[in-house]
């Protein structure tokens, strides 16, 4: 009898630490901001993949993703391409067709976009409370994370479409494509977004 309950503890506990390892990964803020700037290769070095829709996305293919997603596949705050969330290394890369797409094919894009709409911070601990499921279960403020770090990256490394996609997705009113500067011309002369 007390092998029986030793091993079920022993599974209880298992199972325990794997959802904190889960809970903890998908609250990781961000690449950019774990590395303070620039993020290095290792970060998105793959051997392989768990998704098919991370491979799309690595390899920038939009009609792949666009399949994929028709087939079933969903997009979520847990595709991730090494240690960065897809979303983040789609801002990095520039590929802000794919940007796009995993923003409108996420499975919090209606509950985002609602976030994001919001300016008072007030109404924005509301509607996490009020939607706890979603925000938390489905990882949905996760996501709302990512999103904040795909934007710095797309700073970061100058991809001045993406930094669009993602203002015009957070519709951040204090977060003007205007404000970010970009390197366009090959002498080094910054111009506004």
């Amino acid at each position: 009898m007390m092998d029986v309950n030793s091993n079920m503890f022993r599974d209880t506990a298992s199972e325990a630490q794997l959802h904190a390892e889960r809970q903890h990964s998908s609250c990781l803020p961000g690449c950019i901001f774990q590395y303070h700037g620039k993020i290095p290769e290792s970060a998105y070095r793959v051997e392989s993949f768990s998704s098919p829709l991370e491979e799309a996305v690595f390899d920038n293919n939009v009609t792949r993703l666009d399949k994929l997603v028709n087939e079933g596949h969903v997009v979520h705050a847990q595709l991730k391409i090494g240690d960065m969330a897809c979303i983040e290394y789609a801002a990095m890369m520039g590929y802000d067709e794919i940007l796009q797409k995993l923003i409108n094919r996420s499975i919090n894009a209606s509950i985002l976009k609602q976030y994001f709409a919001l300016n008072d911070v007030v109404e924005r601990a509301y509607m996490i409370s009020y939607h706890k499921a979603i925000f938390f279960d489905c990882n949905a403020l996760a996501e709302a994370n990512r999103y904040e770090a795909a934007l710095f990256a797309a700073v970061e490394y100058n991809r001045p479409q993406c930094v669009e996609v993602m203002v015009e997705c957070a519709r951040a009113s204090r977060c003007l494509p205007s404000r970010f500067l970009h390197q366009r011309q090959p002498d080094g002369a910054a111009e506004r977004c």
